[in-house]
């Protein structure tokens, strides 16, 4: 359908738009406070997933994350 085509692509444009505006230096990274320390995050660039990498910056400052749990199911998974 054309017009779903239409607005997912006004969707994309205008959310990679938004996170260049906001993070002129893609890919955003986010830190993350844990009981082991600093958890760093580099999040997708913009040009690759604006909508996804502008959902999550948005549930960072919404206050989403804080006091969630991360759990390690080995030493290099989380």
């Amino acid at each position: 359908n054309k017009a779903m085509e239409r607005m997912q692509k006004y969707l994309k444009d205008t959310a990679k738009d938004l996170c260049l505006r906001e993070f002129s230096e893609s890919p955003a990274h986010v830190v993350i406070d844990t009981s082991e320390g600093e958890m760093e995050i580099e999040l997708a660039p913009c040009d690759l997933m604006p909508v996804v990498t502008m959902h999550f910056i948005q549930q960072v400052r919404d206050g989403f994350w804080d006091g969630m749990s991360f759990f390690r199911a080995e030493d290099h998974v989380i």
